[in-house]
């Protein structure tokens, strides 16, 4: 008995000494160890790679928005007749305009504002412009409009307005986001029914009155303020693999000119001093119909002007009872040095069958002609120009002129003679002498002179990410 107890015992010690069971044992252990480790690594790394994809994803659909909106500030510069303009074309800001771009990827998948927007409002215009030279801005069709192909986005453009401001926050006199011009701020709850038409005025940026030395934004009891555009609400959707980033901007559209550099054109033609011998008319009915008549012709209070005065040639002033007025002082060579540091072009020597911009693009040209030899003069001789033509020192314009815009001299100018007319749409204002020689003819235009001043850069007053909402 007590040999076999001994046996089993011995037994039973010699498997515990046979290495090849030990090794048999951790070896499965660490099978089973290393299984664990590779799924687990296996589902780490597949997470992060879903991670990875779905914010690489994110990041393109972010891309995409922004290319979007980067697209909307280039259709938003220039005039309704500009290549691919896609802002509102009326002369006079629609409260009800609205406006989309797409892309051929959102049609392909059957995309409807009324559906696929969903901020939608049938009280809007909803146009889908169609690209092109000029462009369709009008057109309601879906199509591809976008002038961009690779991405895929939607955006959707519309004028801010009061109710925007209050779902904002703005409560009059305690948290104003704008100032109020009107006194008829909608209230939130008018603003939180989406079903109403009216939402409000809408809210410009620029100078809110004629003495004002900051931009703000405003609403305004005039429907078309001369120093204003209106902000733009744009709020992009932009997709990629399935992912989808939203983002909302509000632009304004920079004024090339404040109060404080230019004051309100009063008269189609101002003078420290107006005379010649010439064949001259000067009109002061805006030939845009928008504005209020001027006088034709505007001088300083330090200067006399006699309606007819000796060496005067054939001279017609419109309109008949307010052709002539003081109109005060103007620092001409302020404006210009406010002005010049945004031209597009610079002028260095006279110039002949010379051209500035095109009529869907105004450009500001500037000429310092102090600079210039020998008689300190810019001479251009038939020019045909669009924008704003700035002028320091004297200049003398022969041959044919003819201007869509402002010009502005703080010298002397001779109109001369020689060759054709100088047709001026517009206004024009000289520091100094304005000879009025040759056949001249000035139009007082409130649509050229906004021409003129509605370039300048876009750019963002407010940029939220909206998420997914």
């Amino acid at each position: 008995m007590a040999h076999e107890m001994k046996t089993a015992l011995f037994t039973k010690f010699k498997i515990f000494q046979d290495e090849s069971g030990v090794a048999l044992i951790t070896g499965l252990l660490l099978m089973v160890v290393l299984s664990i480790l590779s799924v687990t690594a296996y589902l780490t790394t597949s997470n992060e790679l879903k991670i990875t994809r779905n914010y690489q994803a994110t990041k393109t659909a972010f891309y995409s928005t922004e290319g979007a909106i980067a697209e909307v500030k280039a259709r938003l510069k220039g005039l309704a007749t500009s290549d691919n303009y896609a802002g509102d074309p009326d002369a006079t800001p629609d409260p009800q305009w609205a406006s989309y771009i797409l892309t051929s990827n959102l049609i392909a998948d059957g995309w409807q504002p009324s559906t696929d927007d969903a901020n939608y409002n049938a009280n809007y215009e909803n146009y889908i412009p169609t690209p092109g030279s000029p462009p369709t801005p009008t057109s309601t069709t879906v199509i591809e409009n976008s002038i961009q192909t690779k991405l895929s986005f939607w955006v959707k453009i519309r004028h801010k307005r009061e109710c925007d401001a209050v779902l904002a926050g703005h409560v009059s006199g305690i948290s104003d986001h704008y100032d109020d011009y009107n006194s008829s701020a909608p209230t939130i709850t008018n603003c939180q029914n989406s079903s109403i038409s009216d939402n409000g005025d809408i809210i410009y940026y620029g100078y809110k009155t004629d003495t004002s030395t900051a931009q703000t934004e405003f609403t305004t009891a005039s429907a078309n303020p001369s120093k204003g555009r209106p902000v733009e609400i744009v709020r992009g959707y932009g997709y990629y693999q399935g992912s989808k980033k939203i983002i909302e901007t509000e632009v304004k559209r920079s004024m090339r000119a404040s109060p404080k550099i230019l004051p309100p054109v009063d008269s189609a033609l101002y003078g420290d001093v107006v005379g010649g011998n010439g064949t001259v008319e000067v009109h002061g009915e805006d030939s845009c119909g928008v504005g209020s008549d001027l006088p034709a012709v505007g001088y300083t209070t330090s200067s006399t002007w006699d309606p007819y005065p000796p060496g005067l040639g054939n001279i017609t002033l419109t309109p008949a009872g307010n052709e002539i007025a003081q109109t005060g002082d103007k620092d001409i060579q302020t404006m210009i040095d406010g002005l010049k540091g945004d031209a597009d072009l610079i002028v260095t020597s006279d110039q002949t069958n010379y051209v500035i911009g095109s009529s869907s693009d105004y450009e500001i040209a500037y000429i310092n002609a102090d600079a210039l030899s020998p008689d300190q003069e810019i001479d251009f001789n038939n020019l045909t120009g669009y924008g704003l033509l700035l002028i320091d020192g004297n200049a003398r314009f022969q041959g044919s002129l003819d201007w869509w815009g402002i010009i502005l001299i703080s010298g002397d100018v001779d109109f001369g003679g020689g060759g054709g007319g100088k047709n001026i749409y517009g206004a024009v204002l000289v520091g100094s002498y304005a000879n009025m020689g040759g056949t001249v003819e000035i139009y007082y235009d409130t649509c050229e002179i906004k021409n003129a001043l509605s370039g300048g850069s876009i750019t963002s007053l407010r940029w939220r990410d909206r998420g997914l909402d």
